[in-house]
């Protein structure tokens, strides 16, 4: 009996040293993708009760963004012309479109700022989508209080 315990003993001692020596050590958890906005973006807006397309360029450095803005017109006439400067953080982006002199061509002395928070969706078409705010202008800028925008990434 004393026989049968230590053989017991010693098999349950064996699979333990053999589940030990197992070196199936779990895979570093990879990390996602980095964000790279640097592209074109186009996406609809309602502009002075109209439907327009705004387009961004922008150039990525890090977590700094900037680029040019364009609002236009269906028939292709520019409503407004910007610089975007924004910082990225994860997949959110404070950013401030500044409209300078000339950048209104309907309102030449016109200037103003535009800010919004856009947020990053992953999807098999990148977006960024935020609610635009004019927050300075010499001039009326006929952009509602609270302009929702959603760009798209185009070309690759």
């Amino acid at each position: 009996m004393r026989t049968q315990r230590i053989a017991r003993i010693a098999g349950v001692l064996a699979l333990l040293t053999v589940g030990a020596c197992n070196n199936d050590t779990p895979a570093t958890p990879t990390q996602p993708d980095a964000i790279n906005l640097t592209g074109r973006w186009r996406g609809d807006i309602i502009y002075s009760g109209s439907g327009a397309t705004m387009q961004w360029t922008l150039t990525q450095n890090g977590s700094a963004v900037t680029g040019d803005v364009l609002l236009t017109l269906p028939s292709g006439s520019v409503l407004l012309n910007g610089k975007l400067t924004g910082t990225l953080t994860q997949t959110t982006m404070p950013i401030t479109i500044a409209v300078p002199a000339g950048g209104i061509p309907a309102r030449p002395s016109c200037t103003g700022t535009i800010a919004a928070t856009m947020y990053y969706n992953p999807l098999a078409v990148p977006t960024l989508n935020g609610l635009l705010s004019v927050t300075q202008s010499t001039c009326p800028i006929d952009l509602a209080a609270q302009t929702g925008l959603t760009v798209a990434r185009i070309g690759s």
